[in-house]
């Protein structure tokens, strides 16, 4: 049904207290009025109920932004730090024992890297989801 033809016709019905309790409580948790919700549900649509209520998303989404804010800035000085490391010309100055040292701790170093990315993710797929 095409949302542009103009909506002449009304549908009304009678229900209890307790059945109008049921809900009115089932649209306002999926962010409804009752109106579009029986509409939905009349017509086959799907109502997709939020993972959080309004209110607490709004109040974790300042934090969260600050987090990605914060993940992204750690992740550019990782960036540097290992372009610094792979740009080091330090064989000619260590010797072997410091040099495994150092590719030592730059696998250690990767592998948080790869760690720090996959919760960049997490973080970004959780703020787009709360958008």
């Amino acid at each position: 049904m095409s949302e542009t033809k103009k909506k002449s016709k009304i549908i009304s019905f009678r229900v209890n207290a307790d059945e109008y309790d049921v809900i009115a409580g089932t649209a306002s948790s999926a962010n409804l009025n009752i109106t579009s919700y029986l509409k939905a549900r009349a017509l086959g649509g799907k109502i997709h109920r939020p993972l959080m209520k309004s209110e607490d998303i709004q109040s974790i989404l300042p934090p969260l932004s600050k987090l990605s804010g914060e993940i992204s800035r750690v992740g550019n000085n990782m960036n540097q730090s290992t372009r610094a490391l792979r740009s080091l010309s330090i064989e000619t100055f260590l010797g072997q024992h410091e040099m495994n040292e150092v590719k030592k701790l730059t696998e250690e170093f990767n592998a948080l890297k790869q760690e720090f990315e996959i919760l960049q993710s997490e973080v970004h797929q959780i703020w787009h989801k709360l958008k």
